[in-house]
């Protein structure tokens, strides 16, 4: 997302914060999610999160990049080596 890990950090705290998103810590990594209570207070949120990626190269980059790691079996639980798609877009 062009954005230093200082500052992705502090807009993730600003969120949680807001109650946008809610955080898991396993080990030294935390995984974030967008809180489903407040997908269902602010509809509008979600589909944001459902448009707006579909505009950003970097987004159709990382979901065409997502899409070939669960398609070869990797999840949170399951890592698989993948090589870079950025020759597919």
């Amino acid at each position: 997302m062009n954005l230093s890990q200082p500052n992705a950090s502090r807009h993730l705290i600003k969120l949680k914060y807001a109650k946008l998103i809610t955080s898991e810590k396993q080990a030294q990594w935390v995984y974030y999610r967008v809180d489903k209570t407040s997908l269902e207070r602010y509809p509008f949120v979600q589909e944001l999160l459902a448009k707006e990626p579909e505009q950003q190269p970097h987004c159709q980059k990382d979901f065409a990049r997502l899409q070939k790691y669960r398609g070869q079996g990797g999840c949170c639980e399951t890592k698989v080596k993948i090589k870079d798609v950025a020759t597919i877009i």
